[in-house]
């Protein structure tokens, strides 16, 4: 993370990296750049509220198939998340 980069949700100074897709797929949010930068406030909320991240996971989800498609976030992520918000 460079000296300053803004926190994604509230623009405060972030401190954390966050894998929007986690657990098995962790690295594939590497791979992809599926990450956002949150400070350490933000980044508790996020994973306190599973709404609010699934909000985030159909969001990028809809930014990796504007690039890509649907059917390799598919054979990626082996499941959507447009229908979950």
């Amino acid at each position: 993370m460079k000296d300053w980069t803004p926190c994604s949700i509230c623009g405060g100074t972030a401190t954390d990296i966050h894998h929007v897709y986690g657990g098995a797929n962790r690295k594939h949010s590497d791979k992809f750049g599926l990450v956002m930068p949150l400070c350490r406030k933000c980044h508790a909320e996020l994973h306190r509220n599973r709404a609010l991240w699934n909000v985030y996971k159909a969001a990028f989800q809809q930014k990796f198939e504007k690039e890509y498609s649907h059917e390799y976030f598919m054979s990626v992520f082996g499941r959507s998340y447009l229908d979950i918000v």
